[in-house]
């Protein structure tokens, strides 16, 4: 059975057409070219359009490279979204997933288009490595793109090989598996047909996604079954023990040097070990984050003001949820542990640091580790095996409940949802660390002096943050995600 899954992306997991063709008509459009219909221009959905421009209207290569270039002046704006996923495809990902299948993609796309396409329809974290061509022509060959796709899959385990196949709706897919000694699927629902499929050697056909299925994965009996849920599970909670761990390592590590020079472990000193300990997660927590979750170094105008606005939201939300639970007092509404619902020695520990090391602790150490923890890690492993409506509030859940505290864990659910649905919407985790370092920030300057947390914390004050948080994601929504 195969372990290791290279999947072609256009023809066999996305319908793109429409927006492919379209290109092509534009881009011959631009020579004087014109087409009848689209239909004509479906020969290009599959191979390297240098190829196919060369090919079928007997370009030079010269020519063929600027019609590429006119191609993508169209397909990077819109082209690239003019395209459908094939229904049963994304039920189809995560149950290869839940059976501990290695997904990868090996497209001639160039792979910045592929990492776009992927991320649009929400299926990227389903693959371990996307392959793709490069912009420059580099690896535009699909010879070129398995064997790369096969260097960071298996590396030179040649062994692995027999646990490969590759899937394509194209020869060229076919023939870039046959480079390799692999196996190979041809899907006839895409564009090149079971004769050309048929012709060019491929191992099995499949008709329907939902072959696909039974080629790559064997009927599961309940144990089987009941074993993939529990690793799915384990997956998405081990990086949260992981991170546990590392903290309070660093933390016994400290205290130990601590007491063996005679010195005792302060409130203040407390909070800054636990500080120190999120620092020392943070590589590990990067190292699980497979995608750049942070779309661009240089961030235009548009996307400061989106930043604000989320600011904004987070700071204004994070005191109308403050106030609203102080009124309620769930700690005298739920008969818990006090433990449980002693909040006042949490905030005594908290608040022993000084203003300015609380915001450097809670308005950006602290908001940064717990971003990468569970939305980075966490979030995006939980909308691997199920929905997002599923993983947006699961990972908010498991945010609370590190918690521990009733109040604080309420707090960090509600919260934990709006930074969540904030990165599913974006795939930005600054985002999410923005709600997040704001709400930090506003909260703990307001509650570090009690006159100040008196004066403000007033029934019409709990209104009017509720009135700004709604306005500002109202805004949020009309506001363009770029």
């Amino acid at each position: 059975m195969y372990q290791y899954i290279l999947f072609d992306l256009d023809g066999t997991l996305t319908d793109p057409k429409t927006g492919i063709c379209r290109s092509v008509e534009y881009a011959l459009h631009d020579v004087g070219i014109s087409v009848n219909s689209l239909d004509e221009l479906e020969p290009f959905i599959g191979p390297p359009l240098k190829d196919s421009f060369m090919e079928f209207y007997n370009m030079s290569e010269e020519e063929a490279e600027s019609a590429i270039v006119k191609y993508r002046e169209r397909f990077s704006v819109t082209g690239l979204y003019e395209n459908e996923m094939y229904p049963g495809i994304r039920e189809l990902l995560i149950k290869l997933t839940k059976a501990g299948k290695h997904l990868a993609i090996a497209s001639s796309k160039p792979t910045v288009f592929v990492e776009k396409i992927l991320k649009h329809f929400e299926i990227y974290d389903y693959f371990h490595i996307v392959i793709g061509s490069e912009l420059d022509g580099r690896r535009g060959k699909k010879e070129e793109v398995v064997k790369e796709a096969l260097l960071q899959l298996v590396g030179d385990n040649k062994e692995l090989l027999a646990g490969c196949v590759m899937i394509g709706d194209r020869k060229y897919d076919i023939e870039g598996a046959q480079a390799f000694g692999l196996d190979s699927i041809g899907v006839t629902y895409g564009y090149g047909g079971s004769e050309e499929l048929a012709a060019a050697g491929a191992t099995y056909l499949a008709d329907k996604v939902s072959d696909l299925e039974k080629l790559l994965l064997p009927p599961a009996n309940r144990v089987k079954r009941f074993l993939g849920l529990v690793t799915a599970i384990s997956d998405c909670i081990l990086p949260i023990l992981f991170y546990w761990l590392v903290t309070t390592t660093v933390v016994l590590i400290l205290t130990a040097l601590l007491q063996q020079n005679g010195m005792s472990v302060s409130y203040q000193l407390s909070v800054w070990m636990n500080a120190f300990g999120s620092l020392a997660a943070i590589p590990f927590l990067l190292k699980m984050i497979r995608i750049n979750h942070v779309q661009e170094t240089t961030i235009r105008s548009e996307k400061k003001i989106r930043y604000l606005l989320l600011a904004i939201l987070g700071g204004s939300s994070a005191l109308f949820l403050n106030m609203l639970l102080s009124y309620v007092r769930l700690s005298e509404l739920i008969p818990l542990p006090q433990s449980l619902t002693d909040y006042q020695s949490v905030a005594q520990v908290q608040y022993s640091v000084s203003w300015m090391e609380g915001m450097m602790i809670y308005g950006m150490i602290m908001p940064i580790a717990e971003e990468l923890l569970f939305r980075g890690v966490v979030f995006t492993r939980i909308r691997k095996y199920w929905k997002s409506l599923i993983a947006i509030p699961a990972s908010a859940l498991l945010f609370g409940f590190y918690h521990g505290n009733i109040e604080q864990a309420l707090y960090g659910f509600l919260m934990g949802c709006m930074m969540a649905y904030f990165f599913w919407l974006s795939n930005d985790l600054l985002e999410s660390v923005i709600l997040h370092s704001a709400a930090n920030v506003i909260v703990f300057t307001i509650t570090f002096n009690r006159y100040v947390e008196m004066h403000i914390n007033k029934p019409l004050n709990c209104f009017i943050f509720a009135i700004i948080s709604l306005a500002t994601w109202y805004n949020l929504s009309k506001h363009e995600i770029s």
